[in-house]
């Protein structure tokens, strides 16, 4: 809807995808076994070590704290806080989930605590012994669901390739004084697991810079949001500067909030929980940014209306994939809200996934033709991780990067790619210096 579809249909994409997904999944990832059964040990241990110390801060009541709903106990009935959350489960339960223990964690030392043995837990059963356990031979083959989202974002199952754990700042400071940035070694590292296949490769992750932020200036047309692009400005700080008048790193926080999240129909209060400010400090700062960036909020008007044009109400991406959104004309205002939240973000969302499907095509059929010994290992959003013979690989990172960003449809708004490589494991990944990213 409003937009001229510019690529082939989605089920020429899925399909030639398909091909792609089948052999990324028969090559695997290779695994240390050995340190994944080490890290189930540790955090096995960590979490019994956190257990007297969580029932002594809950006033001497054993509860599990791996079951939500001894937690929603805890936090509704022993601390009284059930006024104060925000959040639903899919079920309609109050939500006890990461966001709301931090935002509590202040005031409540046991959710401090409860937050520390979920992050053992979570590391213990998701992230080492489903590996262990899914390991065949050290080599990891996991299942990606090329259409397991409504959005069009593909997804991953046994297991879950695109849900692994982040390196843990806090985790890299305490253990070794440094943070991650400053060369720290977080001890718990899921990443450190994932080894190279071979000493005559290495791996290099190929990332779209803010792919959808990108998508959203295309379909806006928001003058100021497509300049920065084209100047090649950090769009954080134009944000910063745009809204608060500064780049300071607070400001700079808070502003990479409101980009990633108001374009998305983010409210006032989901912003001011992120933010940790005041609801109505929220608003003001929201008006500031639609004032600023006055296309956006043009645009989700227009995206909407001509939704409703339709029977019932659709869209189509730019790549041809879409979507029915039933509750857009709803008469309930609630029911009518979500779907508008729904449709902005399945239209973003959306054709930002589709820049990483239509790369992976472009990359299996480049690899079939020049044979250079190039193997897709995995996904995850808008990152693509290709194994790479170190003999060629100054001559295929450039060609990688150029199927990447080969999208003159979006003009004048630039697709980019960031690159990192590791000869080692992927939590020791590093930039690739900008003269290996350009052709000989």
């Amino acid at each position: 809807v409003g937009v001229r579809r510019f690529f082939a249909a989605p089920y020429e994409i899925e399909m030639e995808l398909s091909k792609a997904i089948f052999e990324m999944e028969e090559t695997g990832m290779p695994v240390d076994t050995n340190y994944f059964e080490w890290l189930a040990e540790a955090t096995g241990a960590e979490k019994e070590r956190l257990k007297p110390l969580l029932f002594a801060q809950a006033g001497q009541w054993e509860f599990n704290p791996d079951s939500d709903d001894d937690v929603r106990q805890l936090v509704c009935g022993r601390l009284g806080l059930e006024n104060r959350l925000w959040k639903h489960t899919d079920g309609g339960a109050w939500a006890v989930d990461k966001e709301v223990l931090e935002s509590f964690a202040d005031e409540f030392p046991v959710l401090e605590t409860l937050r520390e043995y979920r992050d053992a837990s979570k590391i213990n059963s998701t992230y080492t012994t489903s590996i262990i356990e899914r390991a065949v031979n050290g080599m990891l083959h996991g299942q990606f669901k090329q259409l397991g989202t409504n959005t069009g974002r593909m997804s991953s199952a046994d297991p879950n390739m695109q849900n692994f754990a982040s390196d843990s700042d806090a985790r890299a400071k305490a253990f070794s004084g440094k943070s991650l940035e400053e060369g720290g070694v977080d001890p718990w590292s899921v990443k450190r697991g994932f080894i190279n296949r071979h000493p005559s490769m290495a791996r290099f992750y190929f990332d779209y810079s803010q792919i959808e932020l990108r998508v959203l200036a295309f379909y806006s047309q928001d003058p100021v949001l497509v300049q920065a692009y084209i100047d090649g400005e950090d769009i954080h700080d134009r944000t910063s500067m745009e809204v608060f008048g500064t780049t300071a790193k607070a400001m700079r926080r808070k502003a990479k909030i409101i980009n990633f999240g108001l374009s998305y129909c983010l409210s006032a209060m989901g912003y001011a929980r992120q933010a940790k400010v005041s609801e109505q400090q929220a608003e003001e700062d929201m008006a500031k940014f639609f004032q600023r960036y006055a296309g956006i909020a043009s645009y989700r008007e227009r995206f909407w209306a001509e939704c409703c044009r339709q029977s019932p109400p659709q869209f189509v991406n730019i790549f041809g994939r879409a979507r029915r959104i039933p509750d857009l004309n709803s008469q309930n205002s609630y029911l009518r809200g979500r779907a508008q939240r729904q449709a902005i973000g399945s239209q973003i969302q959306g054709t930002a996934a589709y820049f990483t499907k239509v790369a992976m095509v472009r990359i299996y059929h480049w690899e079939k033709r020049n044979r250079s010994g190039l193997k897709q290992v995995s996904t995850i959003h808008d990152e693509i991780s290709l194994d790479i013979p170190t003999a060629v690989a100054r001559d295929v990172v450039p060609q990688v990067k150029r199927m990447m960003e080969d999208f003159p449809q979006f003009h004048p708004v630039p697709i980019t790619t960031g690159c990192e490589y590791s000869t080692t494991n992927w939590a020791e990944k590093k930039d690739v210096p900008d003269n290996f990213l350009r052709a000989a």
